[in-house]
């Protein structure tokens, strides 16, 4: 989008040409060349989903000059939930895991006492236990984990199936 485009204003005496020696793959100018006097760079950078900052290297060179401008791309905002969105339990409750991927600070709020996170001693904090208690209820329930940082909102629902009671195997209490 527009977003990703900028302009570099620049003078030449002499024709130019502008060329992307490094970050070809992302990073693109137009125009190419151009005459002498002032003129104006249009430099599209595409999203950067990679993990890491990258550089692109724009040279403009022409018979007496050499000019370069050189661009640092930060990743974009990553809160992936990798491994589940949902989770369907029957009336026991049981465990599961969510493996988050950020890059960002993020948070989560549980909206159900009945759903806990489990603190575990692995050293990669981006996995979560949690644990689903028995539902003795009598009914499904569902609950909802929200992951939220920079602005970005991930949701994760959990529902649970209710224990079944059969009345006609219930102990009597008899006085003695």
């Amino acid at each position: 989008g527009e977003a990703n485009t900028y302009r570099f204003n620049f003078f030449s005496r002499n024709l130019w040409k502008a060329t992307v020696e490094e970050g070809g793959g992302w990073c693109t100018v137009t125009p190419k060349d151009g005459g002498s006097g002032g003129a104006t760079l249009g430099v599209k950078l595409s999203d950067n989903y990679d993990s890491y900052t990258r550089t692109a290297t724009i040279r403009i060179t022409s018979a007496t000059h050499t000019g370069t401008i050189v661009i640092k791309q930060e990743q974009l905002d990553i809160l992936d939930l990798t491994s589940i969105d949902q989770a369907v339990f029957e009336a026991p409750g049981g465990s599961f895991v969510i493996n988050v991927d950020a890059n960002i600070s993020y948070s989560y709020k549980i909206d159900s006492p009945w759903i806990e996170c489990v603190q575990t001693k692995a050293l990669n904090h981006d996995k979560l236990h949690f644990t689903v208690g028995r539902n003795n209820e009598g009914v499904d329930r569902t609950a909802g984990i929200s992951f939220s940082g920079n602005g970005i909102e991930r949701k994760v629902t959990i529902t649970q199936r209710p224990a079944i009671l059969d009345c006609g195997t219930r102990d009597t209490l008899v006085p003695q």
